[in-house]
């Protein structure tokens, strides 16, 4: 019994020597943990540039976490694993240079592309440009490439294929042009992009994964134990976790895109067209591009306004929205036709009401989706 525990003293004093011996914080690698060819640790209290040594080969997740203060990183040759979402820690990261003779990675004006330049890897958080326009060469926008950055516009080129996953996430962008060509959006590819109201989706999209636009973080009210909140919740509200009404929510967000397209089923759907309920699908505004605005003929009378309604292909029915001069509010009225029909607003007040109308088509049985709205016109009822 005694030779055994000494033989697993042994062992043991071998194994952790041995692990000690390729682990270490060295003050020259400005607190930087290596063990073996893997950088496992860069204490929060680093500053300024880090230059990753030679013979690194991966850095090993959340390697960068708490490091807030890195302005920028280089990458020797030797590295060829990268956790992409590493940097998303670095809040002051401006740059990521490469060394030339890296065969998986390459740096174009401090942006880390894939060595082929075929995918731009990451955007670093802290780089400033209004406007980045990826390089034609370009075919995928990897994961997490610009989650949490700065910028503001980027024009994605015609030959780009993917979107990554949490491409965009969480940054502040506020335009993106989509050039046809684009076969995917993965998932949660622009969640949580506070400043983005709208996007035009192009016919070549195939694919719009789960939460690739709109909010992730808020959700419905369902519970009625609170009648306010049940109120603002059947008013078609969203609330973030704080039950605050969340002004980024879904409904605060546009796709333009084509009737029967991956950008239509998104917006009734997500992912899941079957998801009745909306517990896994993050529902948004959709405004097909291939659908005609109505031809109506609008006019004032005593007490009423009459609309005639010209058929527009494809509409199951119209909807107007009028309001009196001064009211603050919209009032809407829904008629369903798929002819050409005459129908009247009663029981008015005197005085000018500015009109509009928009045709609208069934995508299922519970969702409606509505085409643009002609431009306004002011009538007298008398």
């Amino acid at each position: 019994m005694k030779k055994i525990i000494s033989l697993l003293l042994t062992l043991f004093t071998l194994i952790t020597g041995f692990a000690f011996s390729t682990t270490a914080f060295s003050a020259d690698d400005g607190d930087v943990l290596y063990q073996d060819d893997c950088l496992v640790k860069v204490e929060p209290s680093f500053k300024g540039e880090l230059i990753i040594k030679d013979g690194t080969v991966k850095i090993e997740e959340q390697a960068f976490k708490g490091c807030k203060e890195i302005t920028k990183i280089h990458i020797p040759a030797s590295l060829t694993e990268i956790y992409t979402q590493e940097y998303d820690y670095c809040e002051s990261l401006k740059e990521i240079s490469a060394d030339k003779d890296n065969s998986a990675y390459l740096s174009i004006d401090g942006v880390l592309y894939s060595k082929d330049g075929e995918t731009v890897i990451k955007y670093p958080r802290a780089k400033k440009s209004d406007v980045y326009t990826v390089s034609s060469a370009v075919k995928a926008i990897g994961d997490g490439a610009f989650s949490f950055s700065s910028i503001k516009k980027v024009i994605i080129p015609a030959n780009v294929k993917t979107i990554g996953v949490h491409a965009f996430s969480y940054s502040n962008v506020a335009s993106v042009k989509l050039k046809s060509g684009i076969n995917a959006v993965e998932q949660l590819a622009f969640v949580n992009c506070k400043n983005l109201r709208s996007v035009k989706v192009p016919k070549s999209v195939k694919t719009i994964g789960y939460g690739a636009f709109g909010c992730y973080e808020c959700s419905r009210y369902k519970d009625d134990s609170d009648p306010v909140l049940y109120k603002r919740h059947l008013e078609g509200a969203w609330f973030d976790d704080d039950f605050k009404v969340c002004n980024y929510a879904h409904n605060k967000f546009t796709l333009y895109g084509y009737r029967k397209s991956a950008a239509e089923r998104y917006s009734y759907g997500g992912f899941d067209e079957n998801d009745e309920d909306g517990e896994y699908s993050y529902l948004v505004n959709f405004t097909p591009l291939d659908f005609a605005k109505p031809n109506v003929k609008i006019t004032g009378k005593k007490g009423k306004i009459k609309i005639r309604y010209q058929k527009v292909k494809g509409a199951d029915g119209f909807q107007v929205a009028y309001k009196k001069k001064g009211a603050k509010a919209w009032k809407n009225k829904t008629f369903k036709s798929k002819r050409k029909v005459t129908k009247t607003l009663r029981k008015l007040k005197k005085g000018k009401y500015s009109v509009k109308a928009r045709a609208y088509y069934y995508v299922s049985n519970r969702h409606i989706i509505y085409g643009k709205w002609t431009k306004l016109k002011t009538v007298k009822v008398k």
